[in-house]
């Protein structure tokens, strides 16, 4: 099993990534292209940003704006406008700074923004069995099973722009079960959290059979953690002993899930 430190830059070719993901059959993980709202702002973000220069949202796009410290306090004067409803337009009509303006936009819209690239990582490393150690991101723990393609992964996010991630491996010692393990209850309580919660709303019959099934999955999920951890995760058991209980009675007290007796199976 292996740990992922990760580090991810806002310089990140987005058809490089692309490229690169596809040639392993992961180019669905791909982040889209970024939106003018947040093309426009990293752009003026590079070329402004500074201790006194604030980038603030105007009406359909986003001014720069000079902080000063007057008589009666800060004093706030718009340098210029960018909006871009209707295409990129700029006041004051004609300031020097436009056509540099529409090329660093342009740029952007170009990259994967730090978010973007972050939560792809998360959703890969999630298909491939690994899971997020910490709630920000950036270090993650991933099968072994796993790690011919996330090596592959590793390079094409490496090759598409100044990103380092890296691969630690490790032994599953006691320290290692319990961090892997938090991680996992962390994650795991929440999607229960939120299906219990829309259990209580009242679901379709049709949403029924999509919660039964991603309680199934939520299932495999802990038998495929506790095989590897070498233990036993009682109270994610618990938990989900409890939705699938919850599921049943929504349903009128019928089996669910096309006739599974239960998602557990012989699991206990």
């Amino acid at each position: 099993h292996d740990a992922l430190p990760i580090s991810v830059s806002s310089a990140t070719q987005l058809d490089t990534l692309t490229a690169g993901l596809a040639a392993v059959g992961l180019d669905r993980f791909a982040p889209n292209q970024p939106t003018m709202t947040v093309a426009v702002k990293a752009a003026l973000m590079d070329l402004y940003a500074g201790p006194r220069v604030l980038i603030r949202p105007d009406r359909g796009g986003f001014s720069v704006v000079d902080e000063a410290a007057g008589p009666l306090g800060l004093v706030h004067t718009t340098r210029l406008t960018v909006r871009f409803s209707a295409g990129l337009s700029i006041e004051p009509a004609g300031h020097p700074d436009f056509d540099r303006i529409v090329s660093a936009v342009q740029a952007q819209r170009e990259l994967v923004p730090v978010a973007a690239l972050t939560q792809m990582l998360t959703a890969i490393v999630r298909s491939l069995g690994g899971i997020q150690l910490r709630q920000t991101g950036g270090f993650y723990w991933i099968p072994a099973r796993a790690l011919d393609i996330w090596k592959q992964v590793m390079a094409a996010v490496n090759k598409a722009g100044p990103n380092e991630v890296s691969m630690l491996t490790t032994i599953v010692d006691d320290a290692a079960v319990a961090a892997v393990s938090a991680a996992l209850t962390t994650e795991m309580e929440a999607e229960v959290k939120q299906m219990t919660e829309e259990l209580a709303t009242g679901l379709s019959e049709r949403a029924m059979k999509r919660r039964s099934e991603q309680l199934t999955a939520l299932v495999e999920r802990l038998k495929d953690y506790e095989t590897s951890l070498g233990t036993t995760l009682d109270t994610l058991r618990q938990s989900l002993v409890t939705l699938e209980t919850g599921l049943i009675a929504s349903a009128g007290g019928a089996e669910f899930g096309g006739g599974a007796v239960s998602a557990f199976g012989d699991f206990f």
